[in-house]
């Protein structure tokens, strides 16, 4: 099961709202579509154990990653498998797309933005091949993690088993602990 703090008692903005109001809620939308999994079950420990933030993970059904929110593209790898990302709210986010793909130096993966790039929600970050990471014996698994939790009273992740790119995955509560 989740983690279920997310507290539905009170309104989620959409990854949109202004930063720094303490217990503001923020909805941080699924980047791929796929099977949601906990962190906790990532077979890297810098993911498992929260070491890169609180977040979920998703097995994925296509190749594509899309923008979880408006807001502006950070770092992307030289290896093209992951984007660092900051939403219009502040909150930072990691999308690292399977497990040590960063050993496949970029094969299997093409990146539609850059660094400094503004994106809306539901724009094309990434497109790579599932089925070539797989056959390359590396996991698939899509961890999604807020790089600065502890800015955060609370990171949670959906209960859903699956979702779609777009659909609500993560559940952030400004303020700290």
């Amino acid at each position: 099961m989740m983690n279920s703090d997310r507290g539905d008692s009170g309104k989620y903005l959409d990854g949109v709202g202004t930063p720094g109001r303490s217990g503001e809620k923020i909805v941080l939308c699924s980047p791929v579509s796929g099977k949601v999994i906990p962190l906790g079950s990532v077979p890297d420990p810098a993911f498992a154990e929260n070491m890169m933030g609180k977040g979920a993970a998703i097995l994925p059904e296509r190749g594509e990653v899309f923008a979880p929110a408006d807001g502006v593209v950070e770092t992307v790898a030289d290896t093209r498998h992951a984007v660092g990302f900051r939403a219009d709210t502040g909150v930072e986010l990691l999308i690292h797309v399977g497990i040590e793909t960063v050993k496949l130096k970029g094969r299997f993966f093409r990146v539609f933005v850059s660094e400094g790039d503004r994106v809306r929600k539901g724009d094309v970050l990434i497109r790579f091949d599932v089925d070539g990471i797989i056959s390359a014996g590396h996991s698939p698994a899509i961890p999604v993690t807020v790089i600065n939790s502890d800015e955060y009273e609370s990171v949670a992740a959906t209960e859903s088993a699956s979702v779609e790119s777009g659909e609500p995955l993560l559940y952030v509560t400004k303020g700290r602990k």
